[in-house]
């Protein structure tokens, strides 16, 4: 998916560029149902979507390199790292999961990034 919604905000949406340090934020996308993504690094938005059984945190030395290139946008996909695991497995479906991924991008302030 080479972006996430659209609209204003300039190129690349947002005030999401250009954050310099590390930082994760739980993001709340309905009652009892959280996300945590990391947004870190200078540049145009680039989302890290890690492997089954992965978290956010595994990028380690490529996820730097990165960062200095790119704003990094990395999450706790549903189920994996500090992120929520409910019961509902409504979450658990790709389309949700991909769904509430653009979603959390919007929340910290992109509506574009690449994939």
């Amino acid at each position: 998916r080479a972006a996430a919604g659209g609209g204003g905000g300039g190129r690349w949406g947002g005030g999401g560029v250009g954050r310099g340090g590390a930082g994760v934020t739980r993001i709340e996308l309905e009652p009892g149902f959280a996300l945590n993504v990391e947004v870190a690094g200078d540049g145009p938005p680039l989302v890290l979507l890690h492997g089954f059984t992965g978290s956010a945190a595994g990028w380690g030395v490529f996820g730097g390199l990165l960062r200095e290139r790119f704003t990094t946008v990395a999450a706790d996909v549903v189920g994996h790292g500090e992120g929520a695991a409910p019961r509902d497995l409504d979450h658990y479906d790709l389309g949700a999961v991909a769904d509430d991924l653009v979603e959390a991008l919007r929340r910290v302030g992109f509506d574009r990034a690449a994939w």
